[in-house]
């Protein structure tokens, strides 16, 4: 009677002893026989083999479902380990370790309770995986894999080492990669307002390089007849302690997290990564009306935007009673109550009476400031006190206290504190929340 082979731990080292090479031959293909078919079973120790669970499938946000379909509770019954998107496209989110996070527009990842509502997700029990060794200059690109092959070095070195040690593509497989990496680029989304085409809301991503940076890759490669019901070939999030290129404290801080979707990187030195093949797929439908009526097919366009909107629209006139009452009552928050993170307190106007304005309250001492960075809405910065370098569009000037800044969107720009003493300004950004590129 065999032993029972043990689940490779949930860390990269030590690496699972079954598949530690030793001396022998016999002894060595045997070990390693036993932990694949403990991988690929999950025989570990009487453990349930993993499932590859899945709310929504991912045409749904094709076909603008944008709604909450589930909640992040309702992940974390079927995983700790994945990736998904916060309700309203309000957010990227990942999965490490049992804790879930969302990414918001600002880059700024947060952990979630269980309330927090999702539009799509997908996970599984993370038990850990063979570790795979992967080469210096690796280039990935997310679905770009029938576009630029020079893109695309990962995806190809990662299909052989798959079929190399698994034997197939044709299985779905969880990920987990370990920096370094020399450059990752990520994206996020702002709430999305009403139901604009996938298409549309594409062209409003908001992206952040990292470069030299380590941190946590999870997600999953999923095979080619997956495509529609879910995302074919690989799909990762990331999430770091370093923050982007061109980012200062005062846009996150000293202990905060940073991350998103992965658009693209290129592996550093010593990148560890895990693979567990999955072969239990479950999809959980939605039953909400948006998604009964929305198209799937991929049709909507900006003009026709979706027929489900106009199917609501048609089917829930407004209460005429209603139409000459305030949204709400005035809303009302002191400065102290608001996140503070790095050098600013941050007031998120969609988190604040749905207003329509977001500000930082910047409080900053000599050398702090934000790098060079744009939003794709006008911002006007009024100085209360101190003084700081300013950087709009190449030009460089000096800026003290009673000096109003208004700055288009799209402009690039940034300013450190000079002096000897703090500078205090107010940042207001004419859009609910934050939408920044930060530019290296």
């Amino acid at each position: 009677m065999s032993t029972p082979t043990a689940c490779p731990a949930p860390v990269f080292a030590p690496w699972p002893p079954a598949i530690v090479p030793s001396r022998g031959r016999n002894t060595a293909m045997r070990r390693a026989a036993a932990a694949l078919a403990a991988v690929i079973l999950g025989a570990c120790d009487g453990q349930e083999p993993s499932t590859l669970w899945q709310l929504s499938p991912a045409a749904g946000i094709r076909g603008a479902v944008y709604d909450s379909v589930g909640t992040v509770g309702d992940l974390r019954r079927h995983g700790n380990h994945g990736l998904g998107t916060a309700a309203h496209l309000n957010g990227e989110m990942v999965a490490v370790d049992g804790v879930f996070y969302r990414v918001d527009a600002s880059g700024v990842a947060i952990a979630v309770a269980d309330s927090q509502p999702v539009t799509f997700g997908i996970v599984t029990k993370w038990r850990g995986g063979t570790p795979i060794t992967v080469e210096r200059g690796l280039r990935y690109c997310f679905g770009c894999d029938i576009v630029s092959a020079g893109d695309t070095t990962f995806q190809t070195s990662m299909n052989g080492k798959l079929v190399e040690r698994f034997g197939t593509t044709n299985w779905f497989y969880s990920l987990r990669l370990e920096g370094p990496f020399v450059r990752v680029v990520t994206r996020t989304f702002a709430e999305q307002k009403g139901d604009p085409c996938w298409n549309s809301v594409l062209a409003t991503e908001v992206r952040d390089t990292f470069t030299n940076v380590a941190g946590t890759m999870v997600g999953f490669y999923e095979p080619a007849f997956a495509n529609g019901t879910s995302i074919a070939g690989y799909h990762l999030h990331f999430i770091t302690p370093s923050a982007p290129a061109g980012a200062d404290a005062a846009y996150g801080g000293g202990d905060s997290l940073y991350g998103g979707h992965v658009v693209s990187f290129t592996t550093g030195e010593r990148v560890r990564l895990q693979a567990a093949p999955v072969r239990h797929f479950e999809l959980e439908v939605p039953s909400i009306d948006e998604y009964k009526r929305a198209d799937l097919s991929g049709a909507c366009t900006p003009d026709s935007q979706n027929a489900a909107a106009r199917q609501r629209a048609s089917a829930s006139p407004p209460d005429p009673s209603t139409l000459n009452r305030p949204a709400s009552a005035m809303h009302r928050v002191r400065r102290q109550d608001l996140p503070f993170r790095g050098s600013s307190h941050r007031f998120v106007g969609a988190e604040q009476g749905d207003t329509g304005i977001s500000v930082f309250l910047f409080n900053g001492g000599p050398g702090s400031g934000p790098g060079p960075h744009r939003h794709p809405y006008d911002e006007v910065q009024f100085i209360q006190s101190g003084r700081g370098r300013y950087t709009v569009e190449g030009e460089t000037f000096e800026a003290g206290a009673g000096d109003i800044l208004v700055i288009k969107a799209g402009e690039v720009h940034g300013f450190t504190c000079i002096g000897d003493e703090p500078l205090v300004q107010m940042d207001v950004h004419l859009s609910p929340d934050f939408i920044q590129e930060n530019l290296g």
